[in-house]
């Protein structure tokens, strides 16, 4: 009984599914005008021959819909689980800033950019974990982190235009004090452990960032965020993807 099953799920769907088709063919009554062709060409049809002949049509004209239907699901789901969004450096990902109107600031960045023509829309990024030496220092959740600039209303959700690459804010280091923060809105950290701790040490540390939209899979960026003690010396970079890392999320 348990081999019969699947069988019997697959013909029920399939026969919800064809029903439809069904019904719109013989409703459409495309077939009888395709058998009164026939006769006024001269074509005798008798009826029992023209009344199979329809149902054949049907039939055939409704698995065919089935058949289509199915394709086209395929081919969104396989469309939607392509990447299509990518993370990198280049110039942008360093820059200078003032903050609070009197404040230098150094901002390090990621970029993101389209892998396809069409618009992405919905773009966000997170700050998942912070890691030194295969260490966890810090994955207590998922914190957003801004495109930049961070004060627009578009920071936390982004439009993605093929051709166009955007900013995300992930560590900004004053120059007076060498103090840091995260790219989070408003430059705050809501946690206990404070980035003055999670930073105490010079070195590489690894910045995981995910990053998510509207029908394609979410990627995680593996960032090396390097820091010496101070604003003179630090940098960003994106690592490639670890192997036992999930691409999608």
């Amino acid at each position: 009984m348990s081999e019969e099953s699947p069988w019997r799920t697959d013909i029920w769907t399939f026969a919800k599914c064809a029903k439809e088709h069904w019904k719109e063919i013989v409703g459409s009554s495309f077939a009888f005008l395709l058998i009164g062709v026939l006769a006024s060409v001269g074509l005798n049809v008798p009826p029992i021959a023209s009344g199979i002949a329809t149902l054949c049509f049907a039939v055939a004209a409704a698995s065919f819909f089935c058949w289509r239907d199915e394709r086209k699901k395929g081919e969104s789901l396989s469309e939607r689980l392509q990447p299509r969004l990518q993370v990198t450096v280049d110039k942008k990902s360093i820059a200078d800033a003032i903050w609070n109107g009197d404040e230098w600031m150094i901002f390090l960045r990621i970029v993101v950019s389209s892998l396809t023509e069409r618009r992405i829309q919905n773009a966000k990024a997170y700050l998942v974990s912070i890691e030194k030496e295969s260490k966890t220092l810090w994955d207590n959740e998922e914190l957003p982190l801004t495109f930049s600039p961070g004060e627009n209303q578009d920071a936390l959700c982004k439009t993605i235009e093929h051709g166009g690459s955007y900013p995300i804010d992930v560590v900004i280091v004053r120059r007076g004090d060498n103090a840091l923060f995260m790219g989070t809105p408003g430059r705050t950290w809501p946690h206990f452990n404070s980035l003055y701790d999670i930073f105490s040490e010079s070195g590489d540390y690894i910045i995981s960032i995910r990053v998510s939209a509207d029908d394609c899979p979410s990627i995680v960026a593996r960032v090396l965020f390097k820091w010496g003690g101070d604003s003179f010396n630090c940098g960003i970079d994106v690592l490639p993807p670890s192997p036992k890392s999930d691409p999608t999320g």
